[in-house]
């Protein structure tokens, strides 16, 4: 079926809906939308007094009679520009944000939209802001807006075209696939986009998972549902295995069909949990956590376990921990076991990885450190965990947050590798083969802030990857350089972190950590190479941006208490770094003439 380009029945069912393969659910996920409606019913709001909003400010005004009933006002170069007020995300207040430029920042995750036009511009999003129109008039402003605020909208994409006969197929359906095919389609691609996952679900958000073990509804978390991909004629094959891709003959080999010629072709296949090498990890009750089918084996165990040991405190395990505590309170004893002496030290360091435990055990969870997993016990179940030092612990469940490795054996013999299983990369996401490239939890790419090459297993970094990968199958050759962040959530609180995930030498604590308001300073050699905070919302986002422009303090400045937070953001305002891939400009641009392979 896919060999020849030019079948003209496959076309004509192409054209006709995008075929989706697999369980197909239904989308109620709060913070994202498969639909952009026109504005209906406007009215006309007063919004402020003109005189009242400065250049480079922004501010939350209430135009409804609900507490939600808001938009962001923002000054531009001279201009008020009206917008929605909350991050498409999961709603966090923009005004809370930063303001660079016409990019707005969300506080709690690194997402960014352009102010101007409200399309996104990075982090874990898909949808932009909604606009409003406004008007000047003696000295205040105003805007029309619906009597119903639709706080979201869908970016433009490109419509397909049976005359464009460019195939890129896309293998996985995690955020780094679903950012590529949307913005292909939003940076003028009328040609066709497969994606083809192992998963049998819909693209959905994996992080919500281990954080809400026993309420999350994989309905309600999907990314996109299926009508999205079948407006848009992007062809999503669920349930297929992937065994090898063809260089020579630009071929995807898919286990039990025919395989399907490409143009181009991006792997974003992610990564599996890694299971430790010790006897019992295959007894029942053995859990690993990477896909929703996985919880619901959990949540079926966990329901009348007395007893539950997680190795690995790692943000699986931590986050596995605080979810399963918080359901079976004091009718589950939660242990987390680990060979380190404290968790996160590597990352975090000791006294920020400290205060985490302590939150943990503060909320009755166990813990068992410096001790290594010698073996897991059990006549066919798992009874007991044995350590190193010989200690026992009962378990009726155990949850194994022990790492997870690249996706990529498939492709072993097809692109260079890492000794750690990633593919190696260049700046603008191509693999060693020509028209092969990769994006998310599998890349290895140079970092230009540290020279090195770095891979980094987290969502926003997938997202933004695969956006990048998109520009540069389209030959625009944009280099990534973005400044990795990820967050996990413990307790009802977050941490989050920015930086290149160095080993470092000294940490320098800005804040109170018994009081979980803080950032942390990571350095080495007289620079900062990453920050963590707590509470302090949006520290990160204003480091993250001096990061990769390369205006954070020195470590002496640090150490000699010359870090001024307020000063950083004017800093990073004054280089006038607002956003640099406007999605709405790469969709008016003139389609380029098709590639050839």
């Amino acid at each position: 079926e896919y060999m020849g380009k030019n079948d003209s029945m496959r076309r004509k069912r192409l054209l006709a809906s995008a075929f989706v393969g697999g369980a197909a659910f239904l989308f109620s996920y709060k913070g994202l939308s498969t639909a952009d409606k026109p504005q209906e019913n406007l009215r006309e709001v007063l919004l402020l007094e003109t005189s009242s909003l400065e250049e480079g400010q922004m501010r939350e005004v209430h135009v409804g009679p609900g507490k939600d009933d808001t938009v962001l006002v923002s000054k531009i170069d001279g201009k008020f520009y009206c917008t929605g007020s909350k991050c498409t995300h999961f709603g966090a207040p923009l005004a809370q944000g930063v303001l660079f430029a016409d990019q707005v920042m969300c506080p709690w995750h690194c997402a960014s939209f352009n102010i101007k036009t409200g399309y996104l511009e990075g982090g874990p999003v898909v949808d932009g802001l909604q606009t409003y129109e406004i008007r000047e008039e003696g000295g205040k402003l105003y805007a029309k807006i619906p009597e119903k605020l639709t706080e979201r909208k869908v970016p433009p994409m490109a419509k397909y075209d049976p005359n464009d006969h460019r195939r890129f197929v896309i293998v996985g359906t995690g955020p780094a696939a679903i950012a590529a095919a949307e913005t292909l389609r939003q940076s003028d691609y009328t040609g066709e986009i497969v994606l083809v996952s192992q998963d049998e679900n819909l693209p959905y958000d994996r992080t919500i998972l281990t954080k809400v073990i026993h309420q999350v509804d994989v309905n309600k978390i999907l990314i996109r549902d299926s009508s999205f991909f079948e407006s848009n004629n992007i062809k999503v094959i669920t349930g297929a295995r992937v065994n090898n891709i063809n260089a020579k003959d630009q071929l995807v080999e898919v286990e039990g069909r025919e395989p399907i010629k490409y143009d181009k072709v991006l792997i974003a296949t992610g990564a599996s949990p890694r299971a430790p090498p010790v006897p019992g990890v295959d007894l029942r009750n053995v859990f690993t956590i990477r896909n929703y089918n996985d919880v619901l084996k959990v949540r079926e165990a966990t329901n009348n376990a007395k007893n539950i040991v997680i190795v690995g405190s790692s943000f699986i395990g931590l986050e596995a921990a605080s979810s399963l505590k918080k359901t079976f309170k004091d009718n589950a004893t939660i242990t987390v076991v680990d060979m380190v002496p404290v968790p996160f030290q590597h990352i975090f360091g000791e006294q920020v990885g400290k205060t985490l435990q302590n939150l943990h055990q503060k909320n009755g969870v166990s813990f068992q450190l410096g001790k290594g997993l010698k073996a897991i016990q059990g006549e066919g179940q798992v009874q007991k965990v044995v350590l190193a030092d010989g200690t026992e612990i009962n378990a009726d469940v155990v949850i194994l947050g022990t790492g997870v490795a690249p996706n990529t054996k498939f492709i072993s013999n097809v692109v260079e590798l890492e000794r750690d299983g990633g593919v190696k990369t260049d700046p603008f996401l191509r693999t060693s083969q020509q028209n092969i490239f990769a994006a998310g939890d599998i890349v290895s790419r140079p970092c230009a802030q540290t020279g090195k090459n770095l891979r980094v297993e987290h969502y926003i970094e997938a997202f933004q990857q695969g956006a990048n990968a998109a520009f540069n199958m389209l030959g625009k050759l944009v280099p990534y350089d973005s400044v990795p962040f990820f967050w996990s959530r413990q307790w009802d609180q977050s941490v989050g972190y920015t930086g290149f995930q160095e080993n470092f030498d000294d940490v320098y604590i800005d804040g109170n950590l018994d009081e979980l308001k803080f950032i942390a300073l990571y350095l080495k050699e007289n620079r900062v190479v990453a920050a963590s905070s707590m509470g302090r919302s949006p520290a990160l986002m204003i480091i993250n941006q001096a990061l990769r422009l390369g205006l954070m303090p020195s470590a002496q400045e640090i150490k000699s208490g010359k870090f001024d937070l307020e000063a950083l953001r004017r800093r990073v305002g004054e280089q006038k770094q607002g956003c640099r891939c406007q999605r709405e400009r790469c969709c008016k641009k003139a389609p380029k003439a098709p590639e050839t392979a």
